[in-house]
Parts: structure tokens; sequence; C-alpha cells
């Protein structure tokens, strides 16, 4: 016969004990899991937000060819009101499209910011591009550290 969780009467101080070592290594296991979820869910998130923009402005977004986008393009991208996402993952979008090597790449070798359909917006400033070189750098450095 198990015994039953009753208020009539307590429970000892090394049952009191067992359910609390239970409970903790319960509740770290779950959020071990619930890390590990998140954090692959949100991979997939992103990888799922730059392609819908890839197919949404071909003009501005291309994987094999990325041109430099204008300033604030997620306003823009945001106020048409058809991203199906969260704000957060939007913003978390651009920053992994124009934080590619490929995107800074193009940042070097092109004069002016395209708008999402494509046409010519602001020139890209040297101060920019300087700021592109240093980033293309530090992404060289981190990649031959990871190789060792």
């Amino acid at each position: 016969m198990t015994a039953k969780l009753s208020l009539k009467k307590p429970l000892s101080f090394e049952q009191q004990a067992r359910l609390h070592q239970f409970s903790e290594a319960k509740l770290e296991q779950e959020l071990v899991q619930f890390a590990q979820e998140s954090q692959t869910s949100r991979k997939d998130r992103i990888k799922e937000a730059v392609s819908w923009f890839s197919s949404t402005y071909p003009e501005a977004f291309s994987a094999t060819e990325p041109k430099p986008l204008q300033i604030g393009i997620e306003k823009t991208i945001h106020a048409q009101g058809i991203w199906p996402y969260s704000r957060k993952l939007l913003r978390e979008a651009i920053a992994f499209y124009t934080g590619s090597p490929h995107y800074l790449k193009s940042m070097l070798h092109c004069t002016h910011r395209v708008t999402l359909n494509g046409t010519q917006a602001e020139e890209i400033t040297e101060k920019q591009k300087e700021y592109a070189a240093k980033r293309l750098k530090q992404l060289k450095a981190k990649r031959e550290i990871l190789k060792k």
C-alpha cells in the first residue's frame, strides 16, 4: 500500500527533503529542455523570416547576391502591415541578414543602398564601408578561432 498525502498527517522531514529534491531535478530538466527547444526554434524562425523576405521582396533580398538595404527598412516592412511575425523577429531577421559575410561584402562593392522594390536609395558612406570591412575581419578571425 502506498502512502497518501493528507493535510491531517504532515510529511516527515525525510519525505519533504525527497519531494523537494525530486521537484528541483525535474524543474531543472524541464528548463534545459525548454532552452534547447526555444534556441532551435528561434534559429528556424529567423531562417523562415529571411526566406519570407526573399519571396516577398525579391528585388531587395537575395541569398546569393544580397544588396545593401535602405536604413530603417524594418520600419518600412512593418508599416506595410503584411509582416506575419512579431516585430522582435523582424529586427532579429534583419540583423541576421545584414550581419552575413555576403551582405557585408556587398556593402564594400556597391555605391548605393536599395529600397524594398529595388530602387536606388541613399549612398553608402565611407564610414559605413569601413564598418563593413571591420566586421568582415572580425568574422574571419572568429572563424579562424573556431577552426582550431
